[in-house]
């Protein structure tokens, strides 16, 4: 299989754009209405593609003539009496009326559901983003029309007489790779640019200064059009996120909740296989259905909870093999799993048929486990991401504690909460509230983990036995959650 990247930066554009000028030139004798082939003594046959086939060709030659035609144009304008202004305006006309005329149609296309301010936002967006481009074209115009020309006499030279090197190629990776990245390999690829720009001032001072007042913008950006191909073809960086230590709270505990799903539901009563959906408002429970796309992602599910700190390595082990248990027992068509099974009975469910989409995303799902799997015997016994898990279990007990999600964010402190839990369980939240100073301590030794992790699952002891009876059932089943997470890490590393 051959796999190459769009270019993310110039010269492997413009590489990309010399093989396709290249190709295109190499098939133009198939335009002519009759076609000769050069190892068959025979006339010459009728030409067995479309007329929209051949005009597809045509086009494309065309289109590689453009920069030569628009570069000869604006110089042939400037050196014309009174026709610098002219031609000039004329070649910016050119490029940029298809923006415009696009811009203009997008407008009377106002979608039903998008307001009139929104629309016209995204319609200016777009149409300053072609113009940045059709900018960025006319400064790189002498570039790309040498690129075309090298091209074409290139091509017409070994289709006609070398019959050498016709299927030359590079990827766009290759050419990327290969590339002169620095702002002085820029200027020394593209030196006619610069060098075009200096000639044309030289001259136009002698024969026509007047006219130079009129190109001097253009020739200024044909100076500086190198640079900006090379700042244009810097690696992107993604921006750091900028995030609160409050946004990252809440966003640790969404993750902590949305993990509740697979660890509730994801067990015996559906033959660990991920039900499609557990519905709350109207209140019709669990789905009891799956799709090879709930497959897959309930098992990568089990590695993120592993990399969060939720549950250890033993878990991610035990889980796998029983949702691939239940997996090997589906019946198949042809190796493909077919797109709906009842989780209880193991059945497909009709009509019967394979989705193309969800075998692909769970062989997607497959390689990217295996991946993870094996990176497992590289991890340590014990890993710090164990405390940042309970901690993130104690944040979502501490927001049950003051009413649920919507209520008091996740604190250092925990007050008395005698009207939700009763006096008792007030008491030991308190206690949890001073373990997470224990929790936010890294253990450096093996000795000191299993010391934090017997005092945090006794405290989560506690915990549990004072909210029976006493707190609602939001609280109870994550203080249960709490105990549970703490006694199977410290399981583990006793293990």
């Amino acid at each position: 299989m051959l796999f190459e990247d769009f270019p993310s930066a110039y010269p492997a554009d413009i590489s990309r754009q010399y093989r396709w000028i290249r190709g295109d030139w190499q098939i133009a004798p198939w335009i002519l209405p009759s076609i000769s082939s050069p190892r068959a003594n025979t006339s010459d046959t009728a030409n067995p593609l479309s007329g929209l086939s051949r005009w597809k060709i045509f086009d494309n030659i065309r289109r590689s003539l453009v920069p030569i035609a628009l570069l000869l144009l604006l110089i042939t304008g400037w050196f014309l009496p009174g026709g610098a202004l002219f031609y000039t305006l004329f070649v910016i006309g050119i490029l940029v009326l298809p923006a415009l005329l696009t811009a203009a149609a997008d407008l009377a296309r106002q979608p039903a559901d998008m307001g009139l301010n929104q629309h016209s936002r995204l319609v200016g967006r777009a149409f300053l983003r072609e113009l940045y481009r059709q900018a960025f074209s006319l400064g790189t115009l002498p570039y790309e029309a040498l690129i075309s020309i090298d091209a074409i006499v290139r091509t017409t030279y070994r289709v006609a007489f070398s019959g050498q090197k016709l299927l030359e190629w590079r990827t766009a990776s290759d050419a990327q790779r290969n590339a002169r990245v620095t702002l002085l390999g820029f200027y020394s690829s593209m030196w006619i640019v610069p060098t075009t720009a200096e000639l044309a001032i030289l001259t136009l001072g002698f024969i026509r200064p007047q006219a130079l007042i009129v190109a001097s913008p253009i020739l200024i950006w044909w100076f500086l059009s190198p640079a900006m191909a090379w700042w244009l073809s810097r690696e992107l960086r993604p921006a750091a996120p900028r995030l609160s230590e409050e946004d990252y709270s809440f966003l640790r505990t969404v993750a902590r909740r949305t993990w509740r799903f697979f660890e509730t539901f994801v067990g015996p009563a559906d033959n660990h296989l991920p039900p499609d959906n557990f519905q709350e408002m109207p209140p019709n429970g669990t789905a009891h259905r799956t799709s090879p796309t709930n497959i897959g992602l309930a098992l990568l599910s089990n590695l993120a909870a592993y990399d969060f700190g939720y549950i250890t390595a033993g878990e991610v082990m035990g889980r796998t093999l029983r949702t691939l248990g239940a997996v090997d027992r589906l019946q198949r068509y042809r190796g493909h799993l077919f797109n709906w099974y009842d989780t209880q009975t193991l059945e497909p469910l009709r009509p019967l048929y394979v989705s193309a989409v969800d075998s692909g995303n769970l062989a997607g799902h497959l390689l990217t486990l295996t991946a993870g799997l094996n990176g497992l015997a590289d991890q340590k016994i014990f890993r710090p991401p164990i405390f940042a898990g309970l901690t993130e279990t104690l944040d979502v007990l501490n927001d049950e504690a003051h009413g649920g999600p919507a209520g008091s964010h996740t604190s250092a402190t925990t007050p008395s909460l005698p009207g939700v839990f009763g006096t008792e369980l007030a008491e030991v939240l308190q206690r949890m509230a001073r373990l997470r100073g224990h929790l936010k301590i890294v253990p450096r030794t093996l000795a000191e983990a299993s010391l934090v992790l017997q005092r945090i699952a006794a405290a989560a002891g506690d915990l549990v036995s004072a909210s029976n009876g006493r707190a609602g059932s939001e609280a109870k089943w994550w203080a249960r959650a709490f105990e549970d997470q703490a006694r199977y890490a410290l399981d583990e590393l006793k293990h």
